[in-house]
């Protein structure tokens, strides 16, 4: 999970077999407290799937509780825009989502399973994150041109 600070979303990042490669919420700014973070979900999902597809998620749900739950304007305009930004950044992988976390996947799955398959290789590499090395003894991840 990314908790980013000031921002108005979290983000999962899955290996295979899970059919969504990053899964991003539309939640409030996460906030820190005794060690344990909270933030409110607001419904509308980002969710791009490994054959590179976009999907914006729950887009009724979010209707239904604007209504029901008595959203306040400017929550309503945050989410739209942060779905709006996040649709643009899952899409044209940039910043935080931009492959950064492709490192931490496979360093996970080796961890798990003590071995990676050439074909688990190839999918969690098919990115701009493609010069994953292995080191002597820890994956690395070269950094992709548009990322800062």
């Amino acid at each position: 999970m990314l908790f980013p600070r000031n921002a108005w979303w979290t983000a999962s990042f899955n290996t295979p077999p899970h059919k969504s490669e990053s899964y991003v919420d539309v939640t409030t700014i996460p906030e820190w407290k005794d060690g344990e973070v909270t933030m409110l979900d607001l419904d509308l999902d980002v969710i791009r799937l490994r054959d590179g597809r976009l999907i914006l998620g729950d887009e009724d749900e979010f209707a239904e509780h604007q209504v029901l739950l008595n959203y306040p304007s400017d929550l309503i305009s945050h989410a739209e825009a942060t779905a709006r930004w996040l649709l643009h950044a899952v899409r044209e992988r940039k910043g935080p989502l931009g492959g950064a976390h492709i490192q931490w996947l496979v360093i996970s799955w080796f961890q798990r399973h003590g071995k990676i398959n050439v074909g688990v290789y190839r999918r969690l590499t098919a990115n701009p994150c493609s010069s994953l090395l292995l080191t002597s003894r820890a994956w690395r991840c070269g950094t992709p041109p548009h990322v800062p």
